[in-house]
């Protein structure tokens, strides 16, 4: 019994051992909140704090690291025992708004808590400063407002009133907390310039903040405004001298640059550098003269000034016309009035009427009435443009233009080329030209009753169209028309023009076609043009021969030349040429000519050595039978005489038969052969005759 208490103590100490040893740990909750409130005022302190809930097996200490999170991204990490982490801002700002929360991590546990949204109010007040608190006219001033301790994308307002006139507002983007401006114009000098600026954080409805302290900006002139003066009135009539002057005073203590400028609209009449005064004299004013005339006072950064309106009336009125009766043509009466005012009366003026920019009529008369008339009487051909001038007083005035229209006359037709004969494929400028008749003219080229062009002409001047004479048919009678709108058309006297077309090649043919012609028979050669307007001159040419040559006039393309008769001198080449018009020659390629013998002559010839070899055959023949006869007759002599002798020599000197037919048949081998070779001289001879 003594034992199993012992083992039941061992086994409560082992027990005890092992839960020491073993330690454990839960996250349970992570709260977190702001203190005093998640709502507060821009410039209020606040402070956020993160509660940690654990649930722990054993007795042990453990480290917690705390992250808080703005708007899901961590800025600040601690790490502590503490169950509770607080995190304090002071002051916070409107950026400062955001969502918060807590993550905890410990023992590889982690748990992060709900969002926590914390919204700051408004935004504070602006500091706004200035460079100077007191400048000349014209100096800049630098103003500056800062929203301290805020870091976000702002709207400045900057406010700038002039005594009780609304202030002016000039609004600057910063994506800092300053934003700054400068001031360089005023708009009233006497009182002090007030400025106020206000900042409105964008993107956060209502993040506008309170305006910020006034601050007062004092302005010194630099110099008074300038005063225009004109004498002897600003209301006067043309030709009346005019002066003008501008006086500017500035502040003695101003060392700048100083000018005074008169001018009117963009026109600069007088200026001055460094001094007070300006003066302009208007000669012989104009009704253009009538304007806005300004005195300005500048420095290179303040600019004043004064104007005037000057009105500059009518000496006499613009001048008019008048046609009587609108619709003739001749005899029209045009009447050129200008009225005059009071100040005209007793004047010398000049009327003139103008026709094209030359004088056709001039008066010179005293202004005794009001309105003066000058009348002009047209001829038949009046027909431009007319125009009335007035001049008094060096003053001048035009009337608008008045065209008289004239009917277009027969029109004047030529053309550039010297003769009526053209070469094909050659250009021809025709001319056509109306000399009385009112522009526009409408020209018409035609050749017979086919309209090659249309050329109108705004002024006194010939129409002129080129044409390509690429047919031969293009040859015909051309003409031209002229007509305007107040005449029909216009016709000229028709010309001819002959279309001439060259000679490009040419070649020469013989009969005989193979150029080889008997003696005393006739040679035709024929000289072709392939083509070519007639007429046609062939020439025909012998080469190395210093003889003209024989020529042909043809209307025709080809041309033949007839040689007879033939003789041996006829031989030889030859070629031929063909022109016409266009002064274009052209030559065929070179033949040969060659002249064989007559047939009775090659006749008479064989006849002539038939007969001569009938002749030596004869005498050949015969010539061979005698020799062949005496050589019979000498056989048989010699026969006699040897049978004679034969017989009356002794036995032992006799030659027996057989010998003697031996001997005998040698002789007549031998007189055979000399038959044939006098028969083969023959036979070279008759050959020798035939060659």
């Amino acid at each position: 019994m003594f034992q199993c208490l012992s083992c039941i103590r061992v086994g409560r100490l082992l027990v005890t051992v092992i839960l020491l040893a073993v330690k454990g740990l839960t996250i349970d909750d992570v709260r977190i909140t702001a203190l005093p409130s998640n709502e507060v005022n821009s410039g209020d302190n606040i402070t956020i704090a993160c509660f940690l809930n654990i649930s722990t097996f054993g007795h042990f200490t453990v480290d917690f690291e705390y992250k808080l999170l703005k708007d899901y991204i961590t800025f600040h990490t601690v790490k502590t025992s503490d169950k509770i982490m607080q995190f304090k801002i002071a002051p916070a700002w409107i950026t400062h708004s955001g969502i918060y929360q807590c993550h905890v991590k410990a023992q590889e546990k982690e748990k992060e808590s709900t969002e926590l949204k914390i919204n700051v109010k408004g935004v504070s007040q602006p500091e706004l400063s200035v460079s100077k608190s007191e400048v000349i006219e014209g100096e800049p001033v630098h103003l500056t407002c800062l929203v301290k301790e805020e870091y976000a994308f702002f709207l400045f307002s900057f406010y700038i009133a002039s005594g009780n006139k609304d202030p002016k507002v000039k609004k600057i983007r910063s994506y800092k907390n300053v934003a700054k401006i400068t001031l360089t114009d005023w708009e009233d000098k006497t009182v002090p310039i007030i400025v106020r600026c206000q900042a409105e954080l964008l993107g956060i409805d209502g993040a506008i903040s309170p305006k910020s302290e006034t601050r007062l900006i004092a302005i010194k002139d630099v110099f008074a405004t300038p005063k225009i003066n004109i004498w002897p009135s600003n209301n006067v009539t043309e030709a009346d001298n005019v002066n003008i002057t501008c006086t500017g005073k500035k502040n003695p203590s101003f060392r700048g640059p100083f000018e005074i400028i008169l001018k009117e609209g963009h026109r600069i009449l007088a200026t001055e550098k460094n001094n007070e005064f300006v003066s302009y004299l208007l000669r012989s004013a104009k009704i253009n003269d009538s304007g806005i005339y300004e005195c300005m006072a500048e420095s290179s950064t303040v600019s004043k000034k004064d104007f005037r309106h000057v009105y500059v009336g009518e000496l006499f009125s613009k001048p008019s016309f008048k046609i009587c009766p609108s619709s003739a043509y001749r005899n029209r009466t045009i009447s050129c009035t200008a009225t005059f005012s009071k100040k005209a009366q007793n004047a010398t003026a000049d009327i003139m009427l103008l026709k094209d920019d030359n004088v056709q009529i001039h008066r010179r008369l005293r202004i005794t009435e009001m309105s003066e008339t000058l009348q002009y009487k047209t001829q038949e051909s009046a027909g431009g443009t007319y125009l009335c001038k007035v001049t008094l007083k060096n003053i001048t005035k035009l009337s608008e233009n008045c065209s008289l229209s004239v009917p277009a006359s027969i029109p004047e037709f030529s053309y550039n080329t010297k003769s009526t004969k053209v070469l094909l494929g050659e250009n021809v400028t025709m001319s056509c030209y109306s000399k009385q008749g009112t522009p526009p003219v409408q020209y018409k080229f035609y050749r017979g009753v086919k309209l090659l062009g249309i050329v109108t002409m705004n002024k006194p001047q010939p129409a002129t169209l080129t044409v390509t004479v690429d047919s031969v048919q293009h040859t015909g009678e051309y003409r031209c028309t002229a007509e305007n709108s107040i005449t029909i058309a216009q016709h000229s006297k028709q010309m001819q023009i002959r279309v001439i077309v060259p000679i490009r090649t040419a070649s020469l043919l013989v009969i005989p076609e193979n150029g080889e012609v008997e003696d005393g028979k006739e040679l035709i050669f024929v000289c072709s043009a392939n083509n070519g307007s007639w007429p046609i001159t062939f020439s025909l040419y012998r080469v190395k021969e210093q003889k003209p040559p024989k020529q042909r006039k043809e209307n025709a393309v080809s041309a033949a030349f007839f040689h007879k008769p033939v003789s041996s001198e006829t031989q030889g080449q030859y070629y031929c040429t063909a022109t016409n018009n266009a002064n274009m020659t052209a030559q065929s390629p070179v033949i040969t000519i060659t002249v064989l013998m007559a047939t009775w002559k090659k006749i008479l010839i064989a006849g002539i050595i038939l007969t001569v070899l009938a002749v030596i055959i004869f005498l050949v023949y015969y010539n061979h039978f005698k020799k062949q006869k005496a050589l019979m007759k000498n056989v048989e002599i010699s026969k006699k005489t040897a049978t004679m002798d034969y017989n009356m020599k002794p036995a032992s000197e006799q030659i027996n038969e057989q010998d003697v037919s031996h001997i005998t048949i040698d002789e007549t081998n031998n007189v055979n052969s000399k038959v044939e070779k006098c028969t083969d001289e023959t036979q070279d001879a008759n050959h020798k005759l035939d060659g």
